[in-house]
């Protein structure tokens, strides 16, 4: 039997179960579909992209202690070229995956003139177990860190870089994750698991957790790819407005590696009239201050292990948000180089049309001087159309 028939099969079994699982008593189905036409265009690209995200998640609460997910994506995709995959795969991450499916369910045809391909994504499958005092999750799960909004230095798992169009689900990794409550303290712990289940691929983390005066403090430390990472990270508030700090020290003991810090301080203010304004400074200790080493940075040994994808040193996002009635709201804003001057400008417009149903138009356009940053970035600008169910 053939592997991509192996594929086939594989998918055809896992939406077989979410349908049928929806039989049982306590169990809901839900998900989504979507729909992106998107336009990129940069220097000597020029293309037309159409992804169909499709998604259905089974969740099933067996009884007050047990519970069971299972999500499956997939992305059926065309467009002119393979620009679209490339910025679909590197935007995607999975190192933390032991059991590995060929994310392509259908690869694209480069003797067509129209590429079509399916991205194919089984992103959860966890059991979860809960207490008054401990929770335990085990399986294919969300795990994310940090609470500032655009770069977060103790998420080296899955972070999202600024360019991605589609952030709303984090991709699936392959853990075991527990939480032990006491009052207004908790303590989270776990281990990610990484290609064929090797120690060298996989991660361990431990972060204490407390509340105090309505403000959140987090300590971390998680050991990853033969990296260690110390990671402290903030969220309260000041003079009415929501504010947030996360730091991240990372230490390596492979060759050629680098150690670093990243820092990020944030904050947002709600104005009368249904307005706000939040931004953020981010320093990238790894980042370099020389365009030159931009494109060398991105193959350090370093930069890769972490997932990383800024490569200058100082940054400062700010953004601006208006809802003008309970069904559409608006935000503008970029992302600055301090450095090399170059700016990614991202704006969102939403539509709540209908209960359940979306309409989005939004765009990614990076200016600045030659050879800068955001220069470098694919101009992306798209509508969507999302339901869910």
């Amino acid at each position: 039997m053939t592997g991509r028939s192996l594929k086939i099969r594989y998918n055809k079994l896992i939406l077989f179960c979410l349908f049928s699982l929806n039989a049982f008593g306590d169990a809901n189905l839900t998900g989504y579909v979507k729909v992106y036409p998107q336009y990129l265009t940069s220097d000597g690209v020029d293309d037309f992209i159409l992804n169909l995200p499709l998604r259905s998640s089974f969740v099933w609460d067996m009884n007050e202690s047990w519970g069971l997910e299972l999500s499956w994506q997939l992305i059926p995709m065309a467009g002119k070229s393979s620009v679209g995959l490339f910025q679909l795969l590197t935007t995607t991450t999975f190192d933390y995956r032991a059991i590995y499916i060929d994310p392509l369910l259908v690869e694209p045809n480069q003797n067509e003139d129209t590429k079509f391909l399916i991205f194919n994504n089984p992103d959860r499958f966890f059991v979860s177990y809960s207490s008054d005092n401990l929770n335990m999750e085990v399986g294919r799960q969300i795990v994310a860190f940090g609470s500032s909004r655009f770069v977060n230095p103790t998420d080296v798992v899955t972070p999202f870089g600024l360019n991605t169009v589609d952030r709303e689900v984090r991709p699936g990794v392959d853990a075991v994750r527990l939480k032990y409550f006491w009052g207004d303290y908790n303590l989270d712990a776990g281990m990610l698991f990484g290609d064929d289940w090797a120690l060298e691929n996989s991660s361990i983390f431990v972060r204490a957790v407390g509340t105090a005066g309505g403000n959140d403090f987090y300590l971390m430390y998680q050991r990853f790819k033969d990296n260690n990472l110390f990671g402290i990270d903030f969220t309260g508030g000041l003079g009415g407005a929501t504010v947030w700090g996360e730091y991240s020290f990372v230490n390596s003991e492979k060759e050629d590696s680098t150690n670093y810090s990243r820092f990020t301080l944030g904050g947002q203010y709600f104005f009368p009239g249904d307005w706000s304004i939040f931004g953020e400074y981010h320093y990238n200790g790894i980042g370099t201050n020389n365009k030159d080493e931009y494109l060398p940075l991105r193959f350090n040994i370093s930069y890769q292990d972490a997932n990383l994808f800024l490569v200058g040193k100082h940054y400062l996002a700010l953004f601006g948000t208006h809802q003008f009635s309970a069904l559409t709201d608006i935000s503008l804003g970029g992302t600055y180089n301090a450095y090399d001057n170059s700016l990614l400008i991202n704006g969102l417009f939403t539509w709540n049309n209908l209960e359940n149903h979306y309409v989005d138009v939004g765009a990614f356009a990076g200016v600045g001087p030659d050879g800068s940053e955001f220069s470098r970035y694919l101009d992306a600008y798209y509508i969507a159309y999302r339901f869910y169910y």
